[in-house]
């Protein structure tokens, strides 16, 4: 885990109708190419579908985050985590 780089990103927009709840999304995605490991065939897939471990990481950043939200948040917010191992 030494050489492991995450790439963060947050972005926001205002909302265009009032919602009752916080409009938050996480994507997480785990990148294991920069290490040298292609899983699959030669040529890679440039999208694929996220492993049960990648949901489920997703899930636990959004569950810790979601409740730090002020009650009256006027914007959506898009969270990307990227980890290069």
């Amino acid at each position: 885990m030494g050489d492991t780089v995450v790439l963060a990103t947050v972005v926001s927009a205002p909302l265009k109708m009032e919602m009752d709840y916080f409009p938050l999304s996480v994507e997480y995605q785990e990148r294991l190419y920069a290490g040298g490991r292609i899983k699959g065939s030669r040529w890679g897939k440039t999208r694929r579908q996220a492993t049960d471990e990648e949901i489920l990481s997703a899930r636990l950043i959004d569950r810790s985050i979601r409740p730090l939200s002020p009650k009256l948040t006027k914007e959506k917010f898009n969270l990307l985590l990227w980890f290069f191992l």
